[in-house]
């Protein structure tokens, strides 16, 4: 559940990932609860979308998985 898109869809990452888990740890030991949960990484990212907003065309293009997920 702490993942960042970046890491779902297969795209260079840096630094910015380790602050994303980390602002998901602090929200869930702050209210007992997951940010963005799922069952699978799809319902996982579906949770993230819906809450941050539809992704760009330009940052999906960036990942190798993106295919598994958007069509």
């Amino acid at each position: 559940y702490y993942r960042a898109p970046e890491i779902y869809l297969g795209i260079k990452y840096d630094y910015k990932v380790d602050m994303w888990s980390m602002g998901c740890l602090m929200y869930e030991a702050l209210s007992g609860k997951s940010l963005f949960s799922g069952n699978n990484n799809f319902e996982t990212l579906k949770s993230i979308f819906e809450l941050r907003g539809k992704p760009s065309l330009k940052f999906l293009k960036q990942g190798q998985f993106t295919n598994n997920y958007f069509k």
